[in-house]
């Protein structure tokens, strides 16, 4: 997408870490939803492609992903799931890369939710530095679903290049 005038680049939030079995990205956002709506946009077909994209179900566990662009696509294998606290696949992108994606939800007295994201990498540490920031962005299209706003209100270009540094190894 072209713009015509400065775009804003957005802060990232998220890190990267080294863990035992590679590094992974890790995001956390604060959700006033409760943890089911949010589980819900994850895992719901029609809630899903309203910020991210389209999937269509292989077989049981199996799920082929695309984003809102249709640039990039990935397999998904469903490895645990506990509504509403956690979710664990496996993915694997077709270019090759694999990784595993893993999200912890966490109540709120107030009735919302915090959400930890965990991207871990196995075979492609270049990609963090790209994944990082599309992640920031693509969460951020979650939040703002989930408030009723239009996810058009935000571009890839609020957080790349810019953020590309910040997720760098």
């Amino acid at each position: 997408m072209e713009h015509s005038e400065p775009v804003e680049e957005f802060e990232p939030t998220g890190e990267v870490v080294r863990g035992d079995n590679g590094p992974e990205i890790i995001i956390v956002r604060s959700f006033p939803q409760s943890a089911e709506l949010v589980w819900d946009y994850l895992t719901g077909r029609d809630d899903f492609e309203r910020w991210y994209g389209r999937w269509k179900r292989i077989n049981e566990t199996t799920y082929h992903l695309e984003t809102w662009d249709g640039k990039d696509s990935a397999d998904a294998v469903a490895v645990e799931a506990e509504k509403p606290k956690y979710l664990h696949l496996n993915v694997k992108t077709e270019s090759g890369r694999e990784s595993e994606l893993k999200v912890f939800f966490e109540p709120e007295a107030d009735g919302g939710c915090d959400m930890e994201f965990h991207h871990q990498f196995h075979n492609d540490e270049e990609a963090i530095a790209e994944l990082g920031p599309r992640w920031e962005f693509l969460l951020d299209r979650l939040m703002l679903v989930l408030a009723g706003d239009d996810v058009n209100s935000v571009v890839l270009d609020n957080y790349l290049p810019h953020q590309k540094e910040h997720y760098q190894l």
